[in-house]
């Protein structure tokens, strides 16, 4: 069955965050099949212009995206659509169970249901000041909660990665209702020719979240230094929030690393991100958990030909396989592998160019979204088998 018309319903996408994970991902979908002839709407809340770049904005007149109420939903079925692709995550069964509607909703979920295997690594503030609804539910009874993904209301699911299909299927999602996407990649800079010189010994990007790495990638640096090993670090902190550059800078302080540690602020500009991992010599993001997957800041620095060092959590390993250094998300054993990249200029190349290789290799947006289609129509062919039977 031909899907014509399409709405994803995308919550917090804006201006600001339509380049960024996991909004882009859905942009990009919405731009490629208006260009594809598949008539497409964004339903969000954040954006109050009609059109962005040609893709028509249903502006729901509701705070938060979850149980939609009745002009909402006449909203979006005042497109016509065939379909509703659902920007949603582990939980969102709780919500659609009762959607409303009366055509097929997929289900887009990018982040994994936690479990042992990741919370281990979170410090006792982290698991109850941010991540208590993902601890708890990592125990029965409270993991049924995921259970309301096989409701009716969703026609299916499409997975980020093969690591979150499985997770799913353990906790009793059926596995005919999940299309696992493969990895897609797209860098939103070009490649510079030009020859950047490697200032820094090794670089960190992202937020202060404790839970993303910003701290143990300092403890890291810091085991270094008392070792006797002289570590430049690049901190790319990408945030305005001036409350968060102090923080940052007070660590910094009481750990003794103010000549080690170059922090940097603000949110950059394509190129200027590409600048800035180029004058590195490594890469590394020790996050503990991974919110949304792809974390597109790996194949970034991978594209550049940067040996990368991140975690052997979520979807990790299944990403970036063999193409770069998975560990521990723990300060020494971080502190171990950079002091034994840092100096080895034949493995630095031999990793960088290997990721290079694979992340260049990755099929873009058009292939994205050429994917999805097919996914989408697969799912509207079993519900239409299943209506005549």
């Amino acid at each position: 069955m031909l899907v014509k018309r399409l709405v994803i319903v995308v919550p917090g996408l804006k201006k600001e965050t339509k380049l960024k994970v996991p909004w882009r991902q859905m942009y990009e979908i919405a731009l490629q099949f208006n260009n594809m002839g598949v008539k497409t709407a964004i339903a969000t809340s954040d954006i109050q212009k009609e059109t962005i770049e040609g893709i028509p904005i249903i502006n729901l007149k509701q705070k938060e995206i979850r149980i939609l109420n009745e002009e909402s939903k006449k909203q979006i079925m005042d497109f016509s659509p065939d379909l509703i692709y659902w920007m949603g995550n582990p939980y969102s069964g709780t919500y659609l169970k009762k959607s409303g509607f009366d055509i097929p909703l997929v289900l887009h979920i990018s982040t994994l249901p936690i479990s042992k295997k990741e919370w281990q690594n979170f410090s006792f503030k982290e698991l109850f000041s941010n991540n208590r609804l993902q601890f708890l539910t990592s125990f029965f009874p409270f993991n049924r909660i995921f259970l309301k993904l096989n409701n009716s209301s969703i026609t299916g699911i499409i997975s980020s990665s093969k690591t979150i299909t499985d997770r799913l299927i353990q906790l009793g999602i059926k596995e005919s209702k999940i299309n696992t996407s493969p990895l897609f990649f797209e860098p939103n800079f070009k490649i510079s020719q030009k020859n950047i010189e490697e200032k820094f010994s090794v670089c960190y990007a992202g937020p202060l979240s404790t839970e993303r790495g910003s701290m143990l990638i300092l403890k890291a640096i810091r085991i270094l230094k008392s070792r006797g090993k002289k570590i430049n670090l690049l901190f790319l902190l990408r945030t305005k929030k001036y409350e968060e550059k102090e923080i940052i800078q007070n660590e910094i302080q009481k750990l003794d690393l103010i000549e080690d540690v170059n922090l940097v602020t603000g949110v950059l500009k394509p190129e200027e991100f590409l600048e800035y991992i180029s004058s590195s010599k490594i890469v590394t993001i020790p996050t503990k958990y991974v919110w949304n997957e792809p974390p597109v800041t790996i194949l970034e620095a991978m594209l550049v030909g940067k040996p990368v060092i991140t975690s052997n959590v979520c979807g990790l390993p299944e990403m970036v396989a063999d193409n770069a250094i998975t560990v521990n998300p723990r300060p020494e054993i971080f502190a171990n592998e950079l002091e034994k990249l840092v100096d080895n200029t034949e493995k630095q190349l031999e990793i960088g160019l290997k990721g290079q290789k694979y992340a260049s290799s990755l099929p873009g947006w058009e292939s994205l979204a050429k994917w999805t289609l097919n996914s989408l129509k697969e799912v509207l062919d079993k519900e239409t088998r299943g209506n005549k039977n």
